[in-house]
Parts: C-alpha cells; structure tokens; sequence
C-alpha cells in the first residue's frame, strides 16, 4: 500500500499571478479522494465507538454462540 501521493499539481493564475486553481492528472485526484473518504468515515467510526469496549468472558462467548 502507498503512503505517500506523488502529486504534482499545475496552478492556474490570473493577471495578478494569484493561484485561482489547481490542474492534476485524474489518477491522483481519484487517490486523494479515496484518502479523503478513508480519513472521514474513520473519524465518524472513532467518534461513535464507545469509550470502553465490553469483552464477554470465554464461556459467555462460546454459550452465545451454540445457540
């Protein structure tokens, strides 16, 4: 897996020279999306698990799951 985006982004500027947008090939902008979305539903994963995880013993467990 590939941990780090090779981007190498092309600005687009106006008359002034201030940057007014950005050119990327569609590869990379599909790979940043993709972490973008990764990052999100992560964050709203971690947000909503519970502070403390409730483990059932062994016997519990194994009792549940010959039901």
């Amino acid at each position: 897996m590939k941990h780090i985006i090779d981007i190498h982004p092309q600005f687009i500027v106006d008359q002034n020279g201030k940057k007014t947008g950005v050119i990327m090939n569609i590869e990379t902008f599909e790979e940043l999306i993709e972490k973008i979305e990764d990052l999100y539903f992560g964050s709203l994963a971690h947000q909503n698990l519970p502070d403390k995880t409730k483990f059932d013993d062994f016997e519990t467990f194994k009792k549940n799951l010959l039901k």
